[in-house]
């Protein structure tokens, strides 16, 4: 026969239960770890970048023309570990003191790990002794990555581009996810 307290100690251990349960659950999920942050710096000569534009309007620098480059990309022990290439097309014939703005695409392509890729509005400077009427990329710019493929599927995060007078650096800094 059950006893008044045997009923009240079954009706406390029962609500402890319902308690306990949830606070259990909590503490044991975990949130998920946020993706990690990779680095990845190559280097591309100028020496050895191909590049040319393309005239699709009226003679001179006009919205639609296109500059492009390609040249490979070396890792810091100086060995070709793929290529990068890049078109910017003319959004902004004069954007003022000489500059166009241009939206640029760029893959890098890395051997054995795949392709990595950014975008974004560039203001493209006066360069003559680059040979291109349409500018070149200035000295330093920052472009989203928006993913790739292989090792950077899923990619997004920063690349800086950066010009001294003989090499050209890629700095990406990105997540995967």
């Amino acid at each position: 026969m059950l006893t008044s307290r045997s009923v009240r100690a079954a009706v406390i251990i029962a609500a402890l239960a319902v308690v306990a349960t949830p606070v259990a659950n909590a503490a044991a999920k975990k949130p998920a770890p946020k993706p990690k942050w990779h680095t990845l710096t190559v280097t591309a000569p100028l020496s050895q970048t191909e590049q040319s534009t393309v005239d699709s309007g009226a003679p001179g620098r006009t919205k639609g023309d296109i500059y492009v480059l390609s040249a490979p990309v070396r890792d810091a022990s100086g060995a070709v570990i793929g290529h990068y290439d890049l078109a910017c097309t003319i959004t902004d014939e004069d954007a003022g003191d000489g500059t166009a703005r241009a939206l640029c695409k760029s893959a890098t392509v890395l051997d054995r790990r795949g392709e990595i890729d950014a975008v974004g509005l560039a203001v493209l400077v006066p360069s003559p002794a680059a040979g291109t009427t349409l500018g070149v990329l200035p000295r330093e710019a920052e472009f989203a990555v928006v993913g790739g493929t292989g090792e950077f599927t899923g990619a997004h995060g920063t690349v800086v581009t950066s010009r001294s007078d003989t090499v050209r650096t890629l700095r990406y800094r990105y997540r995967r996810g």
